[in-house]
């Protein structure tokens, strides 16, 4: 998101393309409930009953299914780690649909790591499985607004 805004903020797109970008990358993101039971977590009716409950309030799917004792918090957290890792990244999307090109992608990135003190290119993200649980649950708690 952070490289989206850069390019919109230098120029190179505008904000009208960051916003598709964002609203197809949305649009591919697999639901948390769909992504539960194909991990076998849940039961089909168990999201119908989430569902249910979230028409009566305004809360998340993930955090009403552990609310209502279908998942546990980290169950939540790493079916989140796998929704958005199961999209492809916003500057993929910009490329792929002609927005930018990947030279303008990859000296937006430059130009992104010199601004925060790094060097050299991006170190790979841990993966999943490497995050301590803090940092994981304070992912989730960030995405999911508790």
């Amino acid at each position: 998101m952070r490289l989206c805004l850069h390019l919109v903020d230098t120029g190179c797109i505008t904000a009208e393309q960051a916003l598709n970008a964002i609203r197809h990358q949305m649009a591919m993101r697999p639901p948390i409930g769909q992504l539960a039971v194909e991990a076998g977590l849940m039961k089909m009716s168990q999201v119908f009953d989430v569902m249910a409950h979230q028409i009566d309030s305004n809360r998340l799917f993930g955090q009403l299914a552990v609310d209502l004792g279908y998942i546990t918090q980290d169950q939540l957290g790493n079916i989140i780690l796998k929704q958005l890792d199961s999209v492809p990244s916003l500057a993929s999307i910009l490329i792929k649909n002609g927005s930018v090109t990947p030279g303008v992608v990859a000296l937006a990135e430059e130009n992104q790591r010199m601004a925060f003190g790094q060097s050299g290119p991006s170190p790979m993200p841990p993966e999943p499985q490497n995050i301590p649980t803090m940092t994981r649950k304070r992912a989730v708690e960030e995405t999911v607004g508790a």
